[in-house]
């Protein structure tokens, strides 16, 4: 109720003050996409970057509640245009009372009137649904659409952090935006500062993009400036004094980048430059250090993925996946391995497909132990498909120690719209104990693909019926 109720009041006061005040009530973000790589910059052309502090990045205070906030008082609102009373600067008085732990709106301004009644100032926050960070200015003016100076933290630390609130009046965090004119790139970190100062920071792994959706960022590195205006669409050097290049979004280009023609290969874990190419080259690798392995991957000219392989620290080879591709680059085949290190288990697979993505064949083996006996299992599946190249029928064939232990089976209507494949009209499950049948499973289904029944069997060693029954779904 308080977070519906603060909200509307928000919005509203946001339009009213703009009317009165000529102040935007737009969000400070650009409405453009922001380009990932600059195509009319000369690559050729490289920049220092300022002299940056040895510092990975600014000292961000954490938004921690020590203290009495908003969120620990009222959140009843006022506004004199509408309920009346007098404003002097100081306290508000409606009908004698001075009004305490409540927002009020002086027909231009937000306050917020503290429990002695005085606004409170120069001051961070929670709003009242004890999540979402609003600010105060020097003035008690609560900030929307805005940038802001913040000296003191929530436990009224003093701090010396540049921040931007929405037009709720809630911090930004880990997120990107435009300045007001839609010129200059910030980055708003998880502590909802501005990473400024002249020094190099790394991003998290995700943050929130300009037009508010993810964007995962492989842990790439960015530069702010003094005021905190990211570098971007250049080239300089980071501080171990490597070349790297900026993107438009602010972020290290990592791997492969087409920059105005010519194409450039940067490391990808730190983004370093590695070389050149002339035209982009029919294969190329990345080799990437994680916690604990090591992960290398081959790429062909469309990108697809050639190789991937995994090696632990001791040198020990953990995974490996290869795929063959067509003339049109679609997937015609792929297998893989791996070798589970903390248990030894395996797993393999190997597979092919048609041009309409369906798998025609498949074969997937594992080798684990169950309550210290060794176990092999294998399945075999096999595609049957119309002549639009979408799935008629397919089988699946499980064994266990070499013995078979299930058959799967299901039938499919044709598609026309695209779909990996049309409605499923019918299915059969088999399962075998020592490789004799013992039961099986038949499911009927509607043309909206729901079950209409199931028939269930069972057989004695001959493979005759002992028992069945049907069971009908209400749907």
């Amino acid at each position: 109720m308080r977070k519906t109720k603060l909200v509307t009041y928000a919005v509203a006061l946001t339009l009213a003050t703009a009317a009165m005040t000529g102040i935007s009530t737009e969000t400070a973000h650009a409405e453009e996409a922001v380009q990932a790589v600059a195509t009319d910059t000369d690559a050729a052309e490289t920049t220092e970057a300022p002299a940056a502090e040895e510092t990975t990045e600014a000292v961000a205070e954490d938004v921690a509640a020590e203290e009495v906030t908003v969120a620990d008082g009222g959140n009843e609102y006022y506004n004199i245009n509408i309920n009346g009373g007098s404003w002097d600067g100081t306290h508000y008085t409606v009908g004698g009372n001075v009004i305490i732990n409540a927002f009020f709106c002086d027909g231009t301004y937000t306050y917020y009137l503290q429990a002695d009644g005085t606004p409170m100032k120069d001051r961070l926050t929670y709003h009242p649904d004890g999540e979402h960070v609003i600010y105060f200015d020097a003035n008690g003016h609560e900030v929307f659409s805005d940038f802001a100076h913040v000296t003191k933290s929530i436990a009224g630390d003093a701090v010396d952090d540049l921040c931007f609130f929405d037009v709720y009046g809630y911090m930004y965090v880990n997120k990107l935006t435009y300045d007001k004119a839609g010129q200059n790139l910030y980055y708003i970190n998880e502590c909802g500062v501005i990473q400024r100062g002249n020094r190099w920071f790394q991003f998290p792994g995700r943050i929130e993009n300009i037009g508010g959706e993810d964007l995962y960022t492989g842990n790439a590195y960015g530069f702010g400036t003094e005021n905190g205006a990211l570098l971007t669409n250049t080239m300089t050097y980071n501080r171990n004094g490597q070349q790297v290049y900026l993107q438009g979004n602010g972020m290290t280009a990592m791997g492969l980048v087409n920059i105005g023609g010519t194409w450039y290969m940067f490391d990808v874990n730190d983004g370093h430059f590695v070389q050149t190419y002339s035209s982009k080259p029919e294969t190329y690798t990345y080799t990437y250090y994680r916690d604990g392995y090591t992960d290398i991957y081959v790429y062909d000219k469309n990108d697809n993925v050639l190789t991937n392989d995994e090696y632990r620290t001791d040198g020990t080879h953990q995974y490996h996946y290869e795929a063959a591709y067509d003339a049109a680059g679609k997937l015609k085949s792929d297998s893989y391995s791996r070798v589970r290190e903390e248990d030894g288990t395996s797993y393999s697979g190997k597979y092919t497909y048609n041009a309409k993505g369906v798998m025609l064949t498949g074969v997937y083996t594992s080798t684990y132990y169950e309550a210290g006996t060794l176990i092999n299992e294998k399945n075999e599946s096999n595609t049957l498909t119309y002549a639009s190249g979408y799935p008629s029928y397919s089988k699946s064939i499980g064994y266990k120690n070499g013995v078979l232990s299930s058959v799967y089976e299901f039938y499919y209507a044709d598609t026309t719209n695209g779909d990996y494949r049309g409605n499923v009209t019918g299915e059969k499950h088999s399962y075998y104990i020592d490789g004799v049948l013992d039961s099986t499973v038949e499911y009927a289904y509607d043309s909206a693909e729901r079950w209409i029944s199931s028939t269930t069997k069972y057989y004695d060693a001959n493979g005759n019926v002992i028992d069945s029954y049907v069971y009908n779904y209400n749907n």
